[in-house]
């Protein structure tokens, strides 16, 4: 039978699953809405960032707060390689993109394999402690989600609205032929565009 407890778990519970879902988006949307690209690899880039936290915590045995940044910072470095060779080639093409990128997502997914073979790897756990508001639990680790989801939003709300690159990137989403003529550096927006969704993708496996 549901009663309070139950139903203040399950929207905690959501809430955090939310969390992980809006990252997800975050990085997905950015790209398709600015530079109608079909990122088919995100997944992969999220699965980068998981690998390169978990060397990072794991070997190097870096705290959490120096890992995680790392770790993104890191993705998006890669990001902006493979901007070079493979995302360029499909700005604003839509259709070739999805096939384009699913090619991309297939060569990192088999990457990874022949690199860090099928079986699954556990990261030491960063928070175990555990709060409670009356009965309803509440994981420390799933309020730190929501807090990275939270200041991700914000963060990029801020980029978006209040910097000139941001600026650039709502022109070229506009029209690239008006971001061009206005002197917009369009270039320079459509490589911090797909830098940003690696960096979304690597959140996630905070």
């Amino acid at each position: 039978m549901l009663n309070v407890t139950i139903l203040g778990q399950v929207v905690v519970n959501g809430i955090s699953l939310s969390a992980i879902y809006i990252l997800v988006a975050l990085g997905f949307t950015l790209l398709f809405g600015i530079m109608r690209v079909v990122n088919f690899a995100h997944g992969e880039f999220a699965m980068l960032g998981a690998f390169a936290l978990y060397h990072l915590m794991k070997d190097l045995e870096l705290p959490w707060l120096i890992a995680l940044p790392a770790g993104v910072l890191g993705v998006a470095a890669a990001s902006m390689v493979l901007e070079w060779l493979v995302f360029r080639w499909f700005y604003q093409r839509m259709f070739e993109s999805m096939i384009g990128l699913l090619g991309l997502s297939m060569m990192l997914m088999f990457g990874g394999v022949l690199i860090w073979d099928v079986y699954e790897r556990n990261m030491p756990a960063t928070f175990t402690d555990v709060l409670f508001l009356g009965d309803i639990i509440l994981p420390v680790d799933r309020l730190v989600v929501v807090v990275i989801a939270v200041a991700a939003l914000a963060g990029f709300y801020v980029f978006i609205r209040h910097t000139r690159a941001g600026l650039a990137m709502r022109a070229t989403a506009a029209c690239t032929c008006s971001a061009v003529k206005s002197s917009s550096r369009t270039g320079s927006s459509t490589t911090a565009c797909v830098s940003s969704d690696p960096c979304a993708s690597a959140m996630e496996i905070a």
